[in-house]
């Protein structure tokens, strides 16, 4: 500013404000949608874990890591099917052992069933080791369904049958 109160308004300073505004306004853009990122929106291996808050993915997703799978789902430590395709129920025979029931286009006595253990923040202790397996040959379960039993490993107690929630695909 000049000693009569005017600003200079010469090509540096104009030239100097205008790289100003561009430097404080960025390159900000609107995604398309309310709340939502598309593939489309972010650039490959951008992402990682801790970008993505907890319930930020939708339990549908799993139809999308499951794509072309026959039967995919969760099922609960209840017994419960969740986000499931394919799985017509679930029964619980037993402590730990849950036979998953398929639909008709699924013949169980030729499927392969790959398992997951579902991880749970609020109640697996830091030593505990939850793992499901699969039973192909029918220990607890009727013909025509696929028996899963899940386990826990405690380092204190040893191994035993318990009622723990995984994750399976029917390819």
């Amino acid at each position: 500013m000049r000693r009569d109160g005017r600003f200079p308004v010469g090509g540096a300073y104009a030239l100097a404000l205008v790289a100003l505004m561009v430097a404080l306004g960025g390159g900000a853009y609107a995604l398309q949608g309310k709340n939502t990122v598309n593939s489309g929106d972010v650039r490959n291996e951008t992402l990682r874990g801790r970008d993505l808050a907890d319930g930020s993915i939708r339990r549908a997703d799993i139809s999308d890591a499951a794509e072309g799978a026959r039967a995919y789902g969760q099922v609960s430590a209840s017994g419960e099917l969740v986000d499931a395709q394919g799985i017509a129920s679930v029964t619980t025979p037993v402590n730990g052992g849950y036979c998953l029931e398929p639909e008709p286009s699924i013949d169980a006595s030729t499927a392969t069933l790959l398992l997951g253990a579902n991880f749970d923040h609020g109640s697996t202790p830091a030593d505990v080791i939850r793992t499901p397996q699969w039973i192909p040959g029918l220990v607890h379960c009727p013909e025509g369904t696929l028996e899963v039993v899940t386990f826990e490993l405690n380092p204190g107690g040893g191994i035993g049958r318990a009622n723990n929630s995984f994750a399976f695909v029917v390819p």
